[in-house]
């Protein structure tokens, strides 16, 4: 073991004087010389030359190795990064199919008639406890609706509440895309004109708005 550890380190200071084209031709000789000139602590070496050359700092990156990492530095990328093909947005006849019907039954409806911090108007109008997440305002005004909140759409005549992925598709507020100032008149005017939109509140503070409605869900 001991003569096969000294091999290893006689090569190792060879190899390192070498350039790399001949390094890649000393791995075709045996499986030792091979594990020797493909080693990380050679390549490393010759990265770190290379690197003080170009005046930059040496770094693996996302190569798996220090020989892959000098093979992108000279030659460029080694392997071309694949774009997945973007995917083709639905129609809005598409996301109306989509969306999730959600039972009325699941929500109390109240009616605003002034401003008020939404916890005081939840727990006096309905003598329930207040739970953060299950209040839903009507969307009226201008403001940021992060990614996080979930949104509803209740039809205007039918009553019926929608839910579901669907609904930011069909709205477009989508990972990737501003979620701030947004206002009513930024949807599509065939949405606006069939359904409400509701916004989840994640706050005990938020100031109501007088003559609107708030979706409250108890089940």
């Amino acid at each position: 073991m001991a003569g096969v550890l000294n091999d290893e380190v006689v090569l190792e200071l060879i190899f390192r004087e070498l350039d790399p084209r001949s390094l890649c031709q000393m791995e075709q000789v045996c499986h030792l010389w091979r594990d020797v000139a493909g080693s990380n602590r050679v390549w490393k070496e010759k990265v770190e030359r290379l690197c003080r050359i170009r005046n930059m700092k040496p770094y693996l990156g996302r190569a798996e190795d220090w020989k892959t990492r000098y093979k992108q530095l000279t030659l460029g990328r080694l392997y071309p990064r694949v774009v997945p093909r973007a995917a083709r947005p639905k129609t809005y006849e598409e996301n109306l199919e989509a969306l999730q019907p959600e039972p009325s039954s699941n929500f109390v409806e109240l009616q605003v008639k002034k401003r008020t911090p939404i916890k005081e108007f939840i727990q006096s109008t309905t003598n329930r406890k207040y739970i953060i997440g299950n209040a839903y305002y009507m969307h009226t005004k201008s403001e940021t609706i992060g990614l996080m909140k979930n949104i509803l759409l209740r039809d205007k005549k039918t009553k019926q509440i929608y839910t579901g992925p669907a609904v930011r598709e069909l709205l477009g507020l989508v990972r990737g895309r501003a979620d701030w100032n947004i206002q009513p008149r930024s949807f599509d005017p065939r949405i606006t004109d069939r359904f409400n939109i509701f916004v989840q509140s994640k706050s005990v503070g938020r100031m109501l708005v007088p003559r609107t409605q708030l979706l409250y869900k108890v089940s």
